[in-house]
């Protein structure tokens, strides 16, 4: 009798110890898979981060395809999780793909693996106009009855539906009054202060001003890199003229550039300029780009702009006409132009005065600037991506897309 007790719970058993053996081995498969995903998970996050802040570059093989392999990746306990492989194809493009495999050990066969796929973006140049006003250390002085808005010259001519709210201010400072807004003055954007700052303690605010973005500190410090001199430049000597018109088709460098009593340059083909000593425009000078034609204009000494001198760009592109200031353009500098003007501004190391000056297309960075009273700035957000060969780092590495690649 306990023999055939014995036999018969044995078989009732059995069922049992097969089912508990097969979920044992599924659980374990399970836990396998998780593993590995982990795994590679973490490779795709040592690559991101090496794409970003380390240097990819010492990783096996070449620019079209680099691969690091990690052996017995170990928990925090000694424990050996597994391996990771992971390799970056086309490491030195804008979207780079990152293939990672992570492998585990797990019980009924050698391993299990799981390998993921990313495709990222970014990484290209980070912008340098990417605000309507930034100054940098000296910060942000408006005038009363201002405004400061945006548009988009690829959209057509500022107006209408082509008026947006993207007019956005900002300064690497953090003290009292970096950003001084006048009375009644307008920012259709945000105002962005030094990083870990309190933009209440930063930010002063005249009677009916309004701010309408938020007021926030910005992430990182924008980088405003130095402007190099330009080489290769046939010089030129110097350019004076008064009462008489001229046309300029071929880049060059001038030790002064002077024009007065209604004399015009017109400048005819793609050229870039850089002036040395001093550029005056006095008593109805006028410097005019004809349409089609883009200018770099450097900077490297001083300028004196009388208020009934014109700049002329006669696109009213702003991506026509960059002025650059180099690293000897550099203190207190006045802008007086009461004609409507259309550029893209950078002067890094300059205090740049907007004195009666009607309206500004365009971006103006500089280390301090000051705009007068009722003057209006119109951001164009076409200049976020206008690379001008300065190197201010690049932007991070995001992903782009994600997914499970099934081998």
């Amino acid at each position: 009798m306990s023999l055939l007790v014995s036999v018969f719970m044995a078989i009732m058993a059995l069922p049992f110890l097969v089912k508990f053996s097969s979920r044992m081995r599924i659980t374990e498969k399970s836990f396998g898979s998780l593993a590995a995903l982990n795994l590679a998970e973490a490779g795709l996050e040592r690559a991101i981060w090496e794409m970003n802040s380390g240097d990819i570059s010492s990783w096996s093989g070449g620019i079209d395809a680099r691969t690091l392999n990690i052996s017995n990746f170990t928990a925090s306990n000694g424990t050996v999780i597994g391996n990771i492989s992971t390799t970056v194809y086309n490491s030195q493009g804008l979207t780079p793909v990152i293939e990672s495999t992570g492998t585990a050990v797990h019980i009924g066969s050698p391993s299990v693996s799981k390998t993921l796929r990313v495709v990222l973006e970014g990484g290209a140049p980070a912008p340098l106009f990417n605000f309507g006003l930034f100054g940098g250390v000296g910060g942000v002085n408006i005038g009363s009855g201002a405004v400061i808005d945006s548009y988009d010259s690829r959209l057509g001519a500022y107006g209408g539906t082509n008026v947006h709210d993207g007019g956005n201010i900002g300064t690497n400072s953090d003290i009292y009054g970096a950003i001084n807004v006048g009375n009644n003055s307008v920012i259709n954007g945000d105002a962005m202060t030094g990083t870990g700052s309190d933009p209440n303690e930063v930010i002063i605010q005249g009677m009916g001003s309004d701010i309408t973005g938020e007021t926030v500190p910005l992430d990182d410090a924008k980088v405003l890199p130095s402007v190099p001199v330009p080489t290769g430049l046939v010089n030129r000597g110097s350019l004076s003229a008064k009462g008489t018109s001229t046309t300029i088709s071929q880049s060059g460098q001038y030790s002064n550039f002077a024009l007065a009593n209604g004399a015009r340059v017109t400048i005819t083909a793609n050229v870039t300029l850089y002036i040395t000593g001093a550029f005056t425009l006095n008593n109805l000078a006028e410097f005019r780009i004809n349409p089609g034609c883009s200018v770099n204009l450097y900077f490297g000494g001083s300028w004196s702009l009388n208020s009934n001198s014109m700049i002329n760009n006669m696109s009213q592109d702003p991506t026509k006409l960059v002025m650059l200031g180099t690293d000897t353009f550099s203190g207190s500098k006045t802008f007086c132009n009461t004609f409507t003007t259309y550029a893209a501004m950078y002067f890094p190391n300059a205090n740049i005065n907007f004195a009666n000056t009607a309206a500004i297309y365009g971006s103006i960075i500089a280390n301090q600037f000051m705009i007068g009273n009722n003057m209006q700035v119109h951001y164009d957000e076409a200049l976020a991506s206008l690379q001008i060969g300065l190197s201010s780092g690049t932007s991070a590495f995001e992903m782009r897309s994600w997914q499970e690649r099934i081998i």
